[in-house]
């Protein structure tokens, strides 16, 4: 995946003319209709800013709302976990697809309350909290959760009666910062 702003100048295909895929490349659709100067269009591209998560390293971890979440290709995917090690395949949108996001970070942020990772808060999350229940260590990691104590306890019930049965928990933090 590429985001260039405003550089088109940024892809030379002088001696080639390669196929892209599954990219979020600034200007390739300009009125809707593909830039032939970079390349063939393979489908699945887009050109939206990509919201990349703001640090001083220009991190290129995906924040919420990001176009590139889920927005990639599950096929062309030959290995099973991104750069930081986290699993490739996972629905960070919450729209009950497992869809692969762009670029090489999947999207990882926490919902509030959602301990069992369905992105709602049900039974099965209730079910997770009264099985590690005051536990020094639970069999989920939840040590930035939320207190950063790595205990569940009254704080992570609390959660979980303020979210039960929404559609969406709220996003809490990212599982690497």
């Amino acid at each position: 995946m590429a985001f260039i702003g405003n550089k088109p100048d940024e892809i030379d295909n002088q001696d080639s003319v390669p196929v892209i895929s599954y990219s979020n490349i600034a200007g390739c659709l300009a009125g809707g209709i593909w830039d032939p100067n970079l390349g063939t269009d393979g489908g699945g591209n887009i050109d939206q800013d990509p919201m990349f998560v703001a640090s001083e390293d220009d991190d290129l971890r995906l924040s919420i709302g990001s176009p590139c979440i889920d927005a990639g290709d599950n096929a062309s995917i030959s290995v099973p976990n991104d750069l930081d090690g986290n699993p490739r395949f996972i629905d960070g949108n919450c729209d009950g697809t497992v869809t692969v996001d762009m670029g090489a970070y999947e999207f990882d942020w926490l919902y509030l309350g959602d301990f069992a990772g369905g992105c709602n808060v049900d039974m099965e999350d209730f079910s997770v909290l009264a099985l590690n229940w005051q536990l020094d260590t639970p069999a989920i990691d939840i040590a930035p959760y939320p207190e950063g104590d790595g205990i569940i306890d009254l704080k992570e019930l609390q959660i979980i009666a303020l979210y039960w049965l929404t559609s969406q928990p709220q996003p809490f933090l990212n599982t690497n910062h």
